[in-house]
This record gives structure tokens, sequence and C-alpha cells, in this order.
């Protein structure tokens, strides 16, 4: 029998690679290069584990880049001064988020996902979930964000405030990675150790815009003011409140 009309017909067509004819590879989509089927089941695993990432990766970066420009366009429309200068948007999306992401990328293949039901074929990466994650990601960045920089346009000047809601919004991003691991479990439920790589990039990242803060020609070409003790507590609190809510959010239907 020529199978290699079936192959082209079917939906996914597999092939030997070692066993098959030349014909049939060429025809089929997939082709085994150890002639063993049970080599689909690990394919299928770590393709479910591949798609998972991206999307974990895009909704924790859409819904980062949502929220900058909730917070700017917020401002404009209220008549405040801008609250963060292009360069401080252009450190954000570059190096900020990118650890963070890159980490997500890399998140392990969670147990039972053979378990789920396949996709629809054509299902988008961002579906209406996603999308609705990232409504909620960008109303929490902005608001926290925003909040910190009236707070502070009223008790210091202006540079001091936009330090405080530049490295505020920031924190919000980074520490936020910890709830995009998982849609349905908490971060502490996953525990650290399973994603050493997104502890260390989140450290990194803190680490690194905190430093913006110390020395005097980073402050000078951010434009930033340094930041006491008092102030570095009241940006790591806040910047943990979308997290929370986040974590918190999860196993709800909202």
């Amino acid at each position: 029998v020529n199978d290699a009309p079936a192959l082209r017909e079917a939906h996914v067509g597999v092939a030997m690679g070692s066993g098959g004819t030349e014909v049939t590879r060429e025809a089929a989509d997939i082709v085994l290069t150890d002639d063993n089927f049970a080599s689909l089941v690990a394919g299928i695993h770590e393709g479910r584990g591949v798609f998972d990432n991206i999307r974990k990766a895009l909704v924790f970066l859409v819904g980062g880049n949502a929220g900058e420009l909730l917070v700017m366009l917020l401002a404009s429309l209220s008549g405040l001064p801008l609250p963060l200068v292009p360069l401080h948007l252009l450190w954000i999306n570059l190096v900020t988020d990118g650890f963070p992401a890159l980490a997500l990328a890399m998140e392990p293949v969670p147990a039972g996902v053979m378990a789920r039901p396949p996709k629809t074929p054509g299902e988008p990466i961002l579906g209406r979930t996603e999308w609705r994650t990232v409504l909620w990601i960008a109303v929490l960045d902005a608001g926290v964000t925003l909040g910190m920089f009236v707070w502070a346009l009223g008790a210091h000047d202006l540079a001091t405030a936009r330090s405080l809601a530049f490295t505020t919004l920031v924190l919000c991003e980074v520490l936020r990675s910890f709830a995009a691991r998982s849609a349905e479990q908490r971060a502490l439920t996953l525990g650290l150790a399973t994603n050493a790589r997104l502890a260390w990039a989140v450290g990194v990242s803190i680490a690194v815009q905190f430093g913006l803060h110390l020395l005097p020609w980073t402050r000078a070409v951010f434009g930033l003011a340094p930041l006491g003790l008092v102030e570095v507590g009241l940006v790591l609190s806040l910047g943990a409140i979308p997290l929370v809510v986040l974590e918190l959010r999860k196993g709800l239907v909202v």
C-alpha cells in the first residue's frame, strides 16, 4: 500500500526515520529518527511545556508594558508631571524585565501536563484568560506606581518622586514574575528551588536597580535621587502588592 497519500491527508503524518522509505519521510510532518512511537509522547510533553512557557513570558512582558503605558497615559490625562522619562522605560524593558522573562521561558514542565486535554487547533497563544490577566497586571502596576508618585510629589521634589515611582514599578514587575510561574499554583507551593534561575534573575534585577541609586554617575544619567532605608522599605512593600494580589486571585473566578 502506498502510505504517502495517507500521510499527506492526516492532520499530522508520522514516519519512521530508519525503517521508512524516502517517499514516506518526505510526505510526513514528523519523522521519528529512533523509530520509536514512544518518542511522540516525549515530544508532546516537551511541546506542551514550551507552549506554556512562551505564554507565561508573553503575559509577563505584555502585562508589564501595558502597565507602563497606563502609568504614562493616566499621568498625562491628570495633568501630572511625567512619572518616568524615556530612559527609565528603556531600562525597564531591556534590563530589569529581561532576566525574569528568560527565566520564565525555562520553567520546568509541570507535573500532570499530559493529563490535560489537547488544545483546540488554532487556539491563540494569548486567549481571553490571558488578556484578562494582562488587564489585572496593568491596573495593579499602574495603580501602585501612580499612587507612589502622587504621594511623593507632595512630600518630596520631582526627582525624588520619579525615583520612587521608577523603582516601585521595577519592583512591581520583577516580583510579579513569581506569580507568573503558574496560573493555578501559588508561588509558595512551587517553591524557589524548582526554578532557581528565576530567583537569581529577580535578585540580580533588584540589586542592579538599587545600584542605580547608589552611584553618583548613574544617578546623574537617570536623573535619580538617593534612597534612604525608609524609602527602600516603602518601595519594596508597595512593589510586592501586585504579586500578593495575583497570588490571592488564583483559584478565584475573577
